[in-house]
């Protein structure tokens, strides 16, 4: 069973083990047959099939008793507005089930009548419409129910490495089932060859060397043994499965490692849930408990049903008794009615008939108690004894009390009833009194009854779902809207109001981040080291702090809230902090921990106070959240998915809501919980006042992303508060803490690597304290502190450290990583943290600091080396590289120069050598088997080592004598050491502890700390380092002209000299000071993911690594002779890098798409590189640096697998080996090919006979003639050939070699590689005679290499481009000019010139998917160049949730956007053809296909979406093309609407229509009018219904995507189902149609002959494509793009030329809107309709002509000419606008013409009146200013000055501030030649001088600003803004 096929089912789990455990506790309480006893007490009900459940579970929608008999005789139940009734039952379930695919009534007929589901692009509809991953089509599972996902044609399924496949029913199950007993295949194949016996099983905590092998013997090891570089196995076993970059598991010992590598508590192993991704946690678990059991959740035992919540511990764990269930039954306290008994356990009420009637209802026997003989009527005297009320029974008599109250213990008097210390009947303020209870409210909130409604509105919920953080209305909307989309991963967040910030922790970059809480701005990382899960955060929005936990590091910590002074605030005894949450009014924070012994913890705000407040029946307190108000926490367990409350104190705890799914994280606001439910997968709201009895409420489902953090915002929920830490930071130098218990309610703090002084104020860095690494992190433990507590250094990236070192003088830590390969550094407070040296190929295992000469050692023990580094000059050298294996610990004495190392080899041994690497001598080499770290006691010159074979710490002098073992007991595995004043420090990786003990002794031994895994390294940091008199380096260097290094004095008297050394490679001269300046002659070779070179200076050649990052994986490498700049393919890039030799970050070249470059050639004189691509088959050339990029050769000049290529400057010419077939066959061979360097003259000059197999090719420049050289591997006879340029004169230089790659030649020496032995040798080039070998490597990988001599006159060559004046490329020939110019692939060339503004694309958007692996890859969008292969693909964007329809605009010339439509993410983007700027451009809409109108500006897009609410989303929609104005064009008689396309210039959209049947292609004016059916496509409707499987249809029809071609008038569509192309022209005639193998087609894109469209069709069953069709009958298909993972969606070529914008292309809304306020839609040419977006109620729209000219406000529009000026006023929102001397037939109208003649009169009396009134108008003002003399030299200019200006969305009344303020709703202008202010509604503009500046504009709502800058989020307050006139319009300068 799937994923997605559990959320419903496990519904039934809970329920199901609640049934089950009440059935059990009835039979112990009552020892009656089923429920009799307890249902009598109401709070049970039996069910038909025997089993109890609580009485509260009748009748509520949900099969609780598993047959349905809970949900029976309901009668006729009144459903609630959101339920849905059954119509068998009629039971009421939640209406979001409704056609959800699930039968949740028992009849099925909540999914009766239900509209056939759109299934998402990824998804697999079933034939009984349920939606499913497409993977799940042909997995062996039928997830569908009705098989339909598994039909007859599927493939067979194919199994997985650790899977086992049935025959018989052709299925997968796990390799762990097999031979287990049990039959999991139907035939019991599964069984067979079993020897009928079971494998006897390690226990589930360890690891089974022998898994799977019957006949071997039981070896066991630990989990956390696997894995770590160590055979523990004696087959190996446990490292056999780990690959060369495979993590040692980090889980720790107790703990269940999930193989996503995940970590659980050991004791969630087999106990019922799925806890693992995979559920390997609950594999190979024993059979479940009996029916009559009970199943202890932490020690999976199982104990009998009947001692069930019967008061005793039976199960180990307790859990018997701690099920809420038991408080349910035996704990509740129950308010009885005044006539009632109740029990004395408080537990149920009697009748007054049941007491002392001789039979015991109550659990505790109470009711027969003390029963005297029946003689009177004992109330009628002194009323019984009782206080309140008294019963007369036929036996006794009993005492009750009224409500309010209840009975003591004496049975006689009564106590009030505390209905607020229970659970609170009140959303707010409870206050108790004698018998009773009432609610009452906070300011701001007025009462409901019990609740409280906010007089500022209500909250909205902040939520995370892992792509985006989103708002969620919690009114009845429920409007759903992203706030931050460019989040990466959020899980849970917090915010602050005051300020208006929103912070959460993002898991992928394990950050924290900083956002606006609008949305706008940018986002600020606060918080970027040092974090692993960070897994709760909360905000102190008093004191204006950040708390966070991270339940991996096992830490809370608190810093400022830009990040700053952050601190450790607890880390003791922590397993799995992750709920955290703030009370600043009391100064508490309270946290969850996920640990064995889970518990929800408390502390004062600055750590102190410290209480477990609940440590029981807790296992996954998952959520927290606290009711300031009513001073409650309130937390949810997603184990025992309960949601519970209590006091903030710990008291009165109760359950809330039960027969949860998985609550991740919860929030509180009025009577509401609002939490994220995993399983259900969205946010569901609980009624907390309710308790038990509370119904939920599914406000938004997402089945695809998981719900993560959730928040409701309010600014009740984050009052004001007094903060002692306000007025001087407290007097605190760092931070200032709120504390519940220190005096003045405040604490001082120092940040982390720093103590507080004598007068707890002031910070001063730490003296003495100790360093020690784990594998992931490095810890620090500070001496002055009690206890010996760790902190964790905020350091990045550890993946696997093991030494450290220190340096006092700088305050720098340096640390080893052996999985990165790099020793890093940052400051001992963990900031600047960079990486020192990086080599992927080594493994720096130790580093030892001299402190003196400022130099750095290290072991490394993959390379078997010794190095040194200059941490100032940062120099290196070698100075050990012989004689090592595996070299370990490492330590140095300056004052003596001497270095000591352990080497854990095959002949382990410890070494000493001088600190230059010279005077190496072996001082102990007896009697070791794995010497670990080293440390030096400089005072008595002894050497202490551990050995972690021999479980021994020792000692010895520095020649190896006076060997002592220091402590040899309890010893297990010790790893590092270290040592400091009279004490030894080390750590053991098997007892998992740090310890210390007497140097001397050995005893007094300390364990300081313990339970940590994965101990390494450790050292002391502190002042008293001893140094020396004089530093013979300190003075110049020594004298050394590159490294100055110390060593012992030859005059033998304790002193020091100088030694200089040089780089590896470069010799030191005869002077013994001097370096030489450069090496002459290097080799360069590559292996895999490093450059390596060695000296061919030197005699002793050592390989070192080149100091360039970004290596994967180095196919070909080829150097520039002249700046000694390195080139290289990488084939797992995909790209061509080029780097400084002398280190740095590579460049990627071409910068213009990717490319599988196989061979490379440089020529430097032109500065260009010449490549093959061997998957497309071709040549092709580029600059240095990307810019200008163009194929020379493709398939189409008889190209087949080009690899290995070289040039010849002199003789201008291009040499490449062409392998047949591609080279795919491993038995095929090659020919070599030779063309001119410009692509020329291509002809073959060495056949396939001669050439063989050539792997790489090198031209000899050297004499008068040149050679062309090649290595051939072909098996028969690997050799090294050569020929003249001709390809005559060919000689076999040598044969009989291994495997020859790599080929270089160097003055008159030939070097080659070899695969098969990884050696590098060379010989005599002529001869092939005095073979030398050069390096023997000792690792596989090795590649290319490229031999480099320094030659000053390398540059002699003639190339003619030097003096040529191309624009872009100059490619050599042979021709008289000698080169040829040439452009990149797009552009057009002239007079060697190439045209930038000729570049074209296709673009198409990729959706998402998941890979072999699992790994998710977000949607993207990508571009190709018009002409190119796919090699030149460029992704634009990446990290898209599902990018559907793509379409273009362009801004200018070179530049545009690109849109997209998103759907899943509910949103319209774009991007600039760059991909730079992307952003949203419409948002809250599942926008399918888009189109855009480039002469109108507008965006079109069609929708079609199933709402939660059921309803369906169908339209056809527009707005402008920033997203401003949306509107729903057409809603009415549509299918589901697909693509669509728009005709700007003639005022036409048309759009697709999926209907099976209906299918049809409509078309109407732009602004919605005019619709009609272009075409039907189907002609036999009736017949195309009477199908109903979509696989035998043939009738049906799916139109997606289409596109118009402008030139000649006609729409083309591809069609899904008819796999074809079609076409027809606009007016509905000449339909075409090409049923030419469009298998799939979705995408459609047109060039001026070309078809690109996209097809779901996999190729080779793995990969989809994008395709390309020449427009014609004999063309063929051709794929462009062939290794597409997600779904390929929309394609769209990009070009200036296509589209018409010529200067008579336009419509009527092309100039200035149309005149139009809001949106201007084209009717046609000439006429347009000023339309309002859906957003406003009151506005006005109009048909007709725009105006000549006119100037547009909201108010006042004003067409003008030159001859006469006409002014209209128009009151309304809108703009109606009738040019001058329009007539009413110049105005379309669909309505039709009235024949009224004397309508038409009146409208002309109307209309000339009103113009007379206009004029009257406009002459009263004119004499008015000229009157007040304004400066205005005529009446036209005077009256042509109105200026328009904008404001935002102005927010109602008592509205929170949380608008987008780019969202332009509202226009209002003023004429600015009234010297009298003029008012419009909130604007207010005056005249300032003859400039006519306004000086200010008061508004109630913010500004019009740029989104980047963002406002300061507050209520609404008055603005002001500096504004200028410009072109007649006002223009913000700036907010005031």
């Amino acid at each position: 069973m799937h994923r997605h096929q559990l959320i419903r089912s496990s519904l039934i789990v809970p329920a199901f083990l609640l049934a089950t455990v009440l059935s059990l506790c009835c039979s112990a309480v009552a020892q009656e047959s089923g429920c009799a006893a307890i249902q009598e007490l109401g709070t049970l009900h039996r069910c038909a099939n025997g089993r109890c459940i609580n009485a509260s579970r009748l009748c509520d929608g949900v099969n609780d008793c598993l047959d349905w008999s809970d949900e029976t005789s309901c009668g006729n139940q009144t459903c609630q507005d959101h339920q849905f009734q059954c119509r068998e039952h009629r039971n009421c379930i939640n209406g979001v089930w409704r056609c959800d695919g699930d039968r949740d009534c028992s009849d099925g007929s909540d999914e009766d009548d239900c509209p056939l589901r759109s299934c998402g692009a990824d998804q697999f509809q079933c034939n009984n419409g349920r939606c499913l991953p497409v993977e799940y089509r042909c997995d062996g599972d039928n997830d569908c129910g009705d098989k339909s996902d598994e039909p007859d044609d599927c493939p067979p399924v194919t199994c997985r490495e650790y899977q086992f496949k049935c025959q018989s029913e052709d299925k997968c199950i796990s390799s762990n089932w097999v031979c287990d007993g049990e039959d999991d295949c139907t035939d019991g194949l599964d069984e067979s060859n079993c020897n009928n016996t079971i494998h006897e099983e390690c226990p589930i905590e360890m690891f089974d060397c022998h898994a799977g092998n019957s006949s071997s013997e039981l070896e066991c090891i630990k989990f956390s043994w696997v894995c770590d570089n160590e055979s523990d196995c004696d087959n190996n076993a446990d490292e056999e499965m780990c690959g060369p970059n495979t993590t040692p598991s980090l889980c720790h010992t107790g703990q269940f490692a999930c193989s996503s590598g995940e970590c659980l508590p050991g004791s969630w192993r087999c106990d019922g849930d799925e806890d693992c991704v995979h559920a390997d946690d609950e594999a190979n678990c024993e059979a479940t408990c009996g029916p009559h059991q009970f199943h202890c959740v932490l020690s999976a035992e199982c104990v009998d049903g009947s001692v069930v919540c019967n008061g005793v511990n039976n199960c180990v764990d307790g859990s018997d008794e701690e099920l809420f269930s038991c408080a349910d039954i035996i704990q509740s306290v129950v308010s009885c009615d005044p006539h009632q008994f109740q029990c004395s356990d408080f537990s149920r009420c009697l009748s007054g008939e049941q007491f002392c009637d001789n039979r015991s209802q109550c659990a505790d026997g109470s009711d027969e108690q003390d029963c005297p003989h029946k003689l009177v009527d004992e109330c009628q005297y002194e009323n019984g004894g009782c206080v309140q009320l008294c019963h007369d029974t036929p036996t006794s008599h009993f005492c009750s009390c009224r409500h309010g109250y209840k009975i003591n213990e004496d049975r006689r008097t009564c106590d009030d009833i505390d209905e607020c210390s229970l659970l609170t009947p009140c959303s707010q303020l409870c206050h108790n009194y004698d018998g009773g209870y009432n609610c009452s409210c906070i300011y701001g909130f007025v009462a409901d009854g019990p609740h409280c409604v906010s007089s500022d509105g209500n909250a909205w919920l902040l939520f995370s779902n892992r792509v985006s953080l989103r708002n969620l209305s919690t009114d009845d909307e429920h409007t759903n809207e992203a706030l931050i989309p460019s989040a990466m991963y959020p899980v849970v967040m917090d915010y602050h109001y005051r300020l208006g910030y929103v912070f959460w922790t993002d898991f992928s970059q394990k950050t924290i981040e900083r956002a606006y809480l609008n949305g706008s701005g940018p986002t600020t990382t606060i918080v970027d080291r040092g974090l692993v899960q960070p897994t709760g955060i909360a905000v102190d929005w008093v004191n204006d702090k950040v708390y966070w936990t991270d339940s991996s590091t096992r830490l809370i910590e608190v810093s400022n809230l830009d990040g700053t002074n952050r601190l450790v605030l607890v880390w003791s005894n922590m397993e799995f902090p992750r709920p955290i949450v703030l009370d600043p009014f009391n100064r508490y924070v309270y946290w969850g921990d996920w640990g064995t012994n889970a518990r929800i913890e408390r502390a004062s705000m600055d750590g102190t106070d410290r209480a477990v407040l609940h440590g029981t029946r807790l296992i996954w307190p998952n959520a927290l959240s606290i009711d300031l108000i009513g001073q409650r926490l309130y937390w949810a367990d997603a184990k025992l998915h309960v949601i519970e409350v209590s006091h903030l104190d710990g008291t009165h705890r109760q359950v809330i809501a039960e027969q949860l799914e998985h609550p991740f994280a919860m929030t509180l606001f009025g009577q509401y919980i609002y939490y994220t439910d995993w399983q259900v997968g969205g946010v569901i709201q609980v009624n907390r006042l309710t308790g038990h009895n509370s119904s939920s409420e599914v406000l938004l489902k997402t089945s695809t992303i998981t719900s993560m953090g959730i928040k409701a915002v309010h600014p009740s929920l984050q009052q004001p508060a007094d903060n002692p830490c306000h007025v001087d930071n407290g007097g605190c130098s760092d931070l200032c803490l709120l504390s519940s218990t220190s005096l003045g309610h405040l604490s001082c703090a120092c940040p982390t690597g720093h103590r507080l002084d004598s007068h707890r104020k002031r910070c001063l860095p730490l003296d003495e304290y100790l360093l020690f690494s784990r594998s992931t992190d490095i810890r620090r433990i500070s001496f002055d502190t009690p206890s010996y507590v760790d902190t964790t250094l905020p350091l990045d990236g550890l993946e696997y450290t093991i030494g450290i070192d220190w340096d006092g003088t700088r305050q720098m830590l340096y640390w080893t990583d052996i999985l990165t390969g790099s020793i890093n550094m940052a400051t001992l407070e963990g900031d600047n943290q960079k990486v020192l040296i990086h080599n992927n190929e080594s493994q720096p295992v130790d580093v030892a600091m001299d402190w003196v000469n400022d130099k750095l050692y290290w072991t490394d023990s993959k390379l078997d080396r010794i190095e040194v580094i200059d941490i100032v000059t940062n120099h290196r050298s070698v100075l050990a590289s012989t004689g090592l294996d595996q070299p370990r610990g490492i330590a140095v004495y300056p004052m003596k120069g001497l270095l000591f190392w352990t080497d854990w080899g095959s002949a382990p041994k410890i070494e000493r050598a001088n600190m230059d690497g010279s005077g190496r001598v072996v001082i102990v080499n007896s009697n070791l088997a794995w010497p670990n770290g080293i440390t030096i006691d400089y005072e008595r010159d002894l050497i202490y080592w551990v050995d972690g074979g021999n479980r021994t710490i020792e000692y010895c002098d520095f020649h190896g004598n006076g060997r002592t073992v220091l402590i040899s007991e309890m010893i297990l595995h010790p790893f590092g050491i270290t040592l400091y004043k009279g004490h030894i420090y080390w750590t053991d990786w098997e007892s998992r502890k740090l310890e210390r003990a007497d140097k001397l002794t050995g005893g007094n031994r300390v364990v300081l700390q313990a339970n940590l895994d994965r101990l390494m390294e450790v050292s002391v940091v502190h002042s008293s380092r001893p140094t020396v008199s004089t530093n013979p380096c300190g003075v110049s260097n020594g004298g050394c002209s590159y490294m100055c290094l110390l060593r012992p004095a030859a005059t033998d008297d304790g002193g020091l000299e100088s030694s200089c050394a040089c780089p590896t490679g470069i010799s030191l001269l005869s002077d013994n000071k001097t370096c030489a300046p450069r090496v002459q002659s290097y080799v360069l070779f590559s292996v895999y993911k490093e450059l390596r070179q060695f000296s061919l200076d030197t005699t002793n050649p050592v390989d070192v690594q080149l100091n360039v990052s970004g290596v994967a994986n180095a196919v070909s490498i080829s150097v520039d002779p002249v700046t000694e700049d390195i080139f290289w393919t990488d084939t797992l890039q995909l790209k061509i890098l080029r780097a400084s030799r002398s280190g740095g970050e590579p460049i990627a070249i071409p910068q213009m798409g990717n490319t599988v470059a196989k061979g490379l050639a440089v020529d430097w004189m032109g500065r260009q590189i010449y490549w093959t691509d061997q998957d497309s088959r071709s040549v092709e050339v580029s600059d240095y640096n990307g810019e200008a990029r163009m194929l020379l050769l493709t398939s189409d000049d008889g190209l087949s697998g080009p690899r290995a290529i070289a040039v010849d400057i002199r003789n201008r010419y291009l040499f490449f080996a062409d392998w047949e077939g591609g080279g795919t066959n491993g038995d095929s061979t090659a020919v070599i090919k030779r063309a001119e360097m410009d692509g020329s003259n291509l002809k073959i000059i060495v056949n396939s006979v001669h050439a063989g197999r050539p792997n790489d090719l090198a031209v000899d420049y050297q004499g008068d003639t040149t050679r062309l050289y090649w290595t051939n591997s072909q098996s028969e006879n690997p050799s090294i050939i050569s020929c003249n340029v001709d390809g005559n004169d060919r000689r076999v230089l040598l044969d009989g070699l291994e495997r020859p790659f790599g080929l270089s030649i160097a003055s008159d020496r030939l070097f080659w590689s070899d695969w098969s032995t990884m050696m590098i040798k060379s010989v005599d080039k002529t001869t092939g005679m005095n073979m030398r070998l050069e390096l023997d490597f000792p690792r596989r990988g090795m590649g290319d290499i490229h031999v480099f001599t320094f030659n000053a006159s390398i540059n002699s060559i003639d190339h003619p481009c030097r003096q040529a004046s191309c624009s872009h490329l100059c490619l050599l020939n042979r021709g008289s000019r000698g080169y040829r110019c040439a452009c990149s692939i797009g552009q057009s060339i002239k007079e060697d010139t190439c045209d930038k503004g000729s570049y074209s694309f296709i673009v198409y958007a990729e959706s998402p998917a998941y890979l072999d692996d699992d790994t998710y890859v977000h949607g993207s969008l990508h571009s190709i160049p018009i002409g190119a292969s796919s090699a030149y693909k460029t992704t634009l964007l990446s990290g898209l949730s599902n990018p559907v329809g793509v379409d273009y605009y362009f801004i200018n010339q070179f530049d545009g956007y690109i849109y997209w439509s998103d759907p899943t993410g509910g949103y319209i983007g774009r991007v600039k053809f760059d991909g730079s700027g992307s952003m949203t451009v419409v948002d809250g809409v599942i926008a399918d296909s888009l189109a855009v109108d480039w002469i109108s500006g507008n965006l079109y897009w069609t929708e079609y979406a199933s709402g939660m609410d059921g309803n369906v989303i169908r339209s056809v929609s527009v707005s402008r093309l920033d997203g401003r104005y949306p509107k729903k064009l057409i809603t009415e008689d549509l299918s589901r609407p697909r693509g669509i396309a728009v005709l700007p210039k003639q005022g036409k959209v048309y759009w697709t229509d999926w209907g099976d049947c209906e299918s049809r292609i409509e078309a109407a004016n732009m602004d919605g009018s005019g619709r009609h059916v272009l075409v039907q496509l189907i002609d036999n409707i009736t017949e195309c219904k009477a199908c109903q499987d979509p696989e035998n249809c043939p009738l049906w029809s799916w139109p997606n995507q289409m596109e118009l071609n402008y030139s000649s008038n006609e729409l083309y569509w591809v069609d899904g189902k008819q796999d074809s192309l079609n076409s027809v022209n606009i007016d509905g005639t000449n339909y075409r149609h090409w049923p030419r193998n469009f298998y799939y087609c979705f995408g459609l894109g047109l060039d001026t002959n070309d078809v690109y469209y996209t097809s779901w069709q996999r190729i080779d069953n793995q990969y989809y494509s994008l395709w390309k069709w020449h427009d014609s009958e004999s063309s063929m298909n051709m794929s462009l793009q062939r290794d597409i993972v997600g779904l390929p969606m929309d394609v769209a070529v990009v070009r200036r030329d296509i589209r018409p914008t010529g200067i008579d292309d336009v419509n009527a809304c092309a100039v200035d809107n149309g005149g139009c306020p809001y949106l201007c839609l084209p009717v046609n040419q000439t006429h347009r309709r000023c339309a309002c977006p859906d957003e406003l109620s009151s506005c006005t729209e109009h048909v007709g002509l725009p105006p000549t000219s006119y100037i547009t406000t909201s108010s006042v529009t004003m067409p003008t000419s030159s001859s006469s000026v006409v002014r209209e006023t128009v009151t309304s929102d809108d703009i109606i606008i009738t040019p001058t001397g329009a007539t009413p037939s110049d105005i379309p109208s669909s309505q039709p013409a009235s024949d009224d003649v004397s309508g038409l009169i009146a409208a002309y009396v109307l209309l000339a009146t009103m113009l007379l009134v206009l004029v009257v108008a406009v002459t009263l003002v004119i004499l008015c200013l000229i009157k007040r003399g304004l400066p205005y030299r005529n009446t036209s200019s005077m009256l042509s000055e109105f200026v328009r200006f904008r404001f935002g969305k102005l927010p109602e009344a008592n509205n929170s501030w949380n608008e987008k303020p780019n969202n332009l709703t509202k226009q209002f202008s003023c004429p600015m030649e009234a010297s009298v202010p003029c008012s419009v509604n909130k604007c207010v503009i005056t005249k300032d001088s003859d400039t006519f500046y306004p000086k200010t504009i008061n508004v109630k709502a913010p500004l019009n600003v740029d989104p980047s800058t963002p406002p300061t989020p507050q209520s609404p307050i008055d603005k002001q803004a500096l504004v200028r006139i410009e072109q007649n319009k006002v223009v913000f300068e700036s907010n005031v």
